[in-house]
């Protein structure tokens, strides 16, 4: 479908018909504006090491590159989880610039690591999160793309407070609910009075 020119979200609502709690959970991803509009196919897609690759953003191009041959062996949920993550870094290096945003997110990856070195220093679950790469931005930019698609540093942030201290739920703002606000922030997005977004966060904040 997206060889004939589609855009990503037509796409999926093509695959979702149907399937109603399915199309929800996408309108909702794409109102954050957390969906690319289009990718470019490259079965031949590899990394690093030369391995094949599931999907890429190309910083020269300011394109999300796509090995169609890798999503059809996963699930549907898992390959938007892959556009997500390619797109947040595409969002990251056009929203405001790479450094501005990077600037805004770095208390939240901060505040991580502090709770992490307090309460849990040898556990990995929490600190495979931390020095997830060598060089400090891309370090940073990897950690703020893995809490947006990677349901156990979700969790994680969930329950930390913004301060970086254990969540007191009754009292303080999770790592999670202000990692949003930011994120929403550079996107562009205004939260409207009374909107379902504004409803959103709320529950988030109450979570």
């Amino acid at each position: 479908l997206l060889n004939k020119g589609n855009t990503i979200i037509d796409t999926y609502k093509t695959i979702l018909d149907g399937n109603e709690n399915a199309l929800k959970i996408l309108d909702a991803i794409d109102n954050l504006g957390f969906l690319p509009i289009l990718a470019e196919i490259d079965n031949n897609l590899v990394d690093a090491q030369g391995n094949p690759a599931y999907a890429a953003y190309n910083t020269d191009t300011n394109s999300i590159i796509v090995n169609a041959d890798e999503f059809a062996k996963n699930s549907i949920f898992w390959g938007i989880t892959r556009l997500v993550h390619e797109s947040l870094h595409q969002n990251l290096n056009n929203k405001y610039t790479r450094k501005e945003a990077l600037d805004k997110l770095r208390p939240i990856y901060e505040a991580y690591k502090k709770y992490v070195e307090e309460n849990h220093p040898n556990d990995t679950s929490y600190t495979k999160f931390l020095n997830i790469r060598a060089d400090e931005s891309i370090n940073l930019e990897e950690f703020i793309v893995e809490s947006l698609t990677n349901g156990e540093l979700i969790e994680h942030l969930n329950n930390i407070s913004a301060d970086g201290t254990p969540l007191n739920k009754t009292e303080n703002k999770s790592l999670l609910r202000q990692f949003l606000d930011i994120i929403i922030d550079i996107l562009g997005i205004e939260v409207n009075k009374d909107s379902l977004l504004e409803r959103e966060l709320e529950l988030l904040n109450n979570i």
